[in-house]
């Protein structure tokens, strides 16, 4: 014979000693109004920290983007490192204010485009498409060739591949200027630069200065006389 479960008084089944010693058990805690489950709520601390002036978040709108400009030199450069290190420039991430959904990103010239260097067999076996719609219209070149004809479009593909599929992307490359040798016609942008000591980065700002120029009169040598005699 099937046993049947017992039925309470309502016609319903009976709940276990368990169930029961669990429903005691949250009726307690709603009493005493502490959380059900204390072992997976985090803790609340009493006196949380008090955020100061200098600690508050500041919305960055475009016009408030400060752009710098910054030369990189190719020579003898393996083309992952440098165009990753560009890339991140470019999209603005060296900065503490990067907003995703804005161009915070710097200028960037690189200069020696035809010396960067490939890793491994790269130089005859990395291989570059390009398609022209047209049925039969595949053209595939290897690093060399690529490198004897234009060579600039070396760092330019790679750096594409790390910035953003989208109109962002787009401007943010705008500002990336590749040359194959040491000419560019960004000179005077890089008067106040001197050399640096990263593997990437050739040159960097130097730090702002001021000359303060001191003018003495007669009257104010008289006061400052004047008054070293009082004070002593």
């Amino acid at each position: 014979m099937p046993q049947w479960p017992e039925l309470n008084f309502w016609g319903g089944k009976k709940k276990s000693q368990k169930a029961q010693r669990i429903k005691r058990r949250h009726r307690e805690l709603r009493k005493s109004k502490k959380p059900l489950c204390p072992l997976r709520r985090p803790k609340i601390s009493e006196n949380p920290p008090q955020i100061g002036a200098n600690q508050k978040m500041k919305n960055i709108r475009s016009a408030d983007v400060q752009r710098e400009w910054h030369l990189i030199d190719a020579k003898n450069k393996i083309l992952g490192r440098l165009s990753s290190e560009t890339a991140q420039i470019l999209m603005g991430k060296n900065k503490s204010y990067y907003t995703p959904n804005l161009d915070t990103g710097d200028y960037i010239v690189v200069i020696n485009a035809k010396d960067i260097t490939l890793s491994g067999k790269k130089e005859s076996q990395k291989k570059y498409y390009h398609h022209s719609q047209y049925p039969g219209g595949l053209y595939v070149k290897t690093a060399s060739q690529v490198r004897k004809q234009k060579p600039e479009d070396l760092i330019r593909h790679a750096v594409i591949g790390m910035l953003p599929k989208s109109k962002l992307g787009k401007l943010m490359l705008k500002k990336l200027y590749i040359y194959p040798d040491a000419d560019h016609p960004y000179q005077d942008k890089f008067k106040d630069l001197v050399p640096s000591k990263s593997s990437v980065s050739s040159v960097i700002k130097k730090p702002a200065t001021t000359e303060i120029i001191e003018r003495k009169t007669e009257d104010t040598e008289k006061k400052s006389v004047s008054s070293v005699v009082t004070r002593k």
